[in-house]
Order: C-alpha cells, then sequence, then structure tokens
C-alpha cells in the first residue's frame, strides 16, 4: 500500500502502480484499507480504460463500505464506468444523480456523444451508388463530388462510344477495369468524406461534454485517497 500511495502522491500513473494493484491481496488489509484500495483501484483503471477492472473494484468498494448511502463522488464514478457496460444500470444512476442535483443532467451529453451519428448519413452513401459524387457533394466536399461525378459520366460515354464503334477490346476494359474503378472509388471517397465529416462533429461535441463535466468535477471531485 505504501508504494501506490507513494506513486499517487508522485501523481505518476506508470505501469508501476498497476503492478503494485495486482500484488495486493485485499483481504490482508483492514476495513479503512480494503476501503481506499478498492477506490484507488477502481478509479485507476477507470483512467486508463480498463472499465472491466474498474467495475469489478467499484463493486468491492461498495460491498465493504456497508452503506446504503454513498457519496456522490461514488455515485458519479459508478456512473461513469457502467456507462460503458449496461445501459439499464448507469439510466437508474443517472436518474439518482439528477435527484442529488439538477445540474447532473448536462452528464447526457456522454451518451450524445457515444451514439452521435450524422443525419441522413446512409442516405448519402446509397445516394453515390445511384449517382456517383453526389455523396460527397452533400458531405461538404463539391469539388471532390464534381470530379468523381465528372470521371464517371466520363467513363460511361466512354463505354457508349466504343459499343458504337465496335471497340470491343477497348469497351471490356473500360467497363472491367476504369469503370470500375472510378465507380467503386467514388463509394469509398463518399464514405470516407462523410465518416471525417461525422468525426469532426463528434469532436466537437466532446469538447462542450468535456467542458460540462469539468464543471461538475470542480462540485463533486473524483481525487485518489492517500493515507
Amino acid at each position: 500500500m505504501d508504494k501506490i500511495n507513494y506513486h499517487l502522491q508522485q501523481e505518476s500513473l506508470s505501469e508501476q502502480v498497476y503492478l503494485e494493484l495486482k500484488r495486493i491481496k485485499p483481504k490482508l488489509l483492514t476495513h479503512d484499507e480494503q476501503l481506499n484500495f478498492y477506490w484507488n483501484a477502481s478509479l485507476l483503471y477507470y483512467i486508463s480504460s480498463n472499465h472491466y477492472r474498474a467495475l469489478h473494484y467499484i463493486e468491492e468498494f461498495e460491498d465493504a463500505s456497508r452503506s446504503p448511502d454513498l457519496d456522490t463522488s461514488f455515485q458519479l464514478l459508478k456512473y461513469f464506468i457502467y456507462a460503458e457496460y449496461d445501459t439499464t444500470i448507469s439510466n437508474e444512476l443517472f436518474a439518482k444523480l439528477i435527484e442529488s442535483d439538477t445540474s447532473m443532467n448536462c452528464l447526457t451529453c456522454i451518451s450524445d456523444v457515444a451514439n452521435f451519428e450524422l443525419k441522413h448519413k446512409k442516405f448519402q452513401i446509397l445516394a453515390s451508388y445511384f449517382i456517383p459524387g453526389v455523396g460527397t457533394m452533400s458531405a461538404g466536399k463539391p469539388v471532390k463530388g464534381i470530379i468523381s461525378l465528372s470521371l464517371n459520366v466520363l467513363s460511361a460515354f466512354a463505354i457508349v462510344y466504343t459499343i458504337q464503334n465496335q471497340l470491343w477490346l477497348n469497351t471490356f476494359a473500360w467497363g472491367t477495369n476504369l469503370m470500375g474503378k472510378f465507380y467503386t472509388g467514388n463509394i469509398r471517397l463518399a464514405t470516407k468524406v462523410i465518416a471525417e465529416k461525422e468525426m469532426i462533429k463528434k469532436k466537437e461535441l466532446a469538447q462542450t461534454c468535456e467542458l460540462q463535466i469539468r464543471f461538475i468535477m470542480q462540485r463533486y471531485p473524483l481525487a485518489f485517497t492517500i493515507r
């Protein structure tokens, strides 16, 4: 425990502190030491995005606390962890948080970011199958969309021209090679551009959400227990 406390005091979250966590045998600790260990372990694993182990230790903390009414910081950490696993339980925890403080309502931004999807995304991609370039243009890249449309239209005209002039070898080359590349390239381009646009919007939402979470963290800090 002393080594873990030392790392936490130094604000060192290196691999060494996680190795120390694995060496600890909670059953050999006093009750207060167990509570400190479970809380710190849960918070450490949540920070490192190991939500499975974070969930294990937050449940151990709850069992060891022997209290039906734990503070808001505990409820908040538990909500963050369960939000990665169980929507039903996380919704129940969220309802409790709202009851204790209505400002917690801003935490809905977490699910908003996680579930965000551009409107008409599937339609835009589908449109690219029927009219090359349309999906790319509707995603905010008109130049790339026009180029994609032009290449496909020119390829179609080239195929018609070779057929009219009975240039069967050229028809085969355009139809199976260039036309195929331009057409499938148009779909890949539309999918990529739409995904990039979605990611940019998602990052903007995440930045706003981060500010809202910081506000909550200032009121209910999730701090390590060092003794």
